[in-house]
């Protein structure tokens, strides 16, 4: 239903011009009518000085119209009212750190990160050290997508996970059988009541047994 204001605009609309007017010369004589001469009125819907431009939907916002009460969207909008941003990503370039992304209608979009970025559109740097990789006392140093361990003396590898020590070092302690692993470094089988990477921490029963 017509909004009352246009509906009461409504009926001059099938008022002829007066038989005395002339009208303006260049008033639509379709969409335009006069009282009295050089006179221009338009018509319901249509509005202009010579009264050849239709009045769009109520709200259209992105959109044009070629009769009364249209709104036809124009390229890249949509939506009842043309108001939704159907090329989000060309027009406003949300995601970042050269993420890609995608237009997913209604005004919407979703951002697919490169490696080392989270976020909605991409603009929280993963942090890699967050996962503490590095083991056995290492210091951890974030990069771009990627992590660099600092071993102390005696590790290597990218965790610091391997020894440099070998069996023939004696690194078990407390009468632990030392094994060479074929990937470098060793392990330690402990003796009963000892644990630990060198079997140097010995098991206090008193605390064992107190928590069960």
């Amino acid at each position: 239903m017509l909004p009352p204001a246009l509906l009461a605009s409504f009926l001059p609309s099938f008022l002829p011009s007066s038989p005395a007017a002339t009208c303006l010369a260049e008033c639509s004589r379709s969409h335009g009518y006069c009282e009295k001469p050089g006179e221009c009125k338009c018509r319901i819907g249509w509005q202009g000085p010579s009264c050849d431009a239709c009045v769009r939907y109520p709200g259209c916002l992105h959109g044009t119209c070629l009769q009364p009460w249209q709104c036809n969207c124009r390229e890249g909008w949509g939506g009842l009212f043309c108001n939704q941003d159907l090329n989000y990503c060309t027009n406003h370039h949300p995601c970042q750190n050269g993420a890609t992304c995608t237009n997913t209608g209604q005004g919407s979009y979703t951002c697919t990160c490169p490696a080392g970025f989270l976020g909605t559109n991409c603009e929280v740097e993963v942090n890699e050290c967050d996962s503490s990789p590095c083991r056995n006392g290492g210091s951890c140093s974030d990069l771009e997508n990627d992590y660099k361990c600092t071993c102390p003396q005696g590790f290597y590898s990218k965790n610091c996970e391997i020894s440099a020590m070998t069996c023939a070092d004696g690194p078990c302690f407390n009468g632990g059988t030392c094994t060479e692993k074929h990937s470098g470094g060793y392990t330690c089988r402990c003796p009963l009541n000892y644990h630990g990477s060198n079997c140097e921490k010995k098991i206090d029963r008193l605390s064992t047994s107190s928590n069960l």
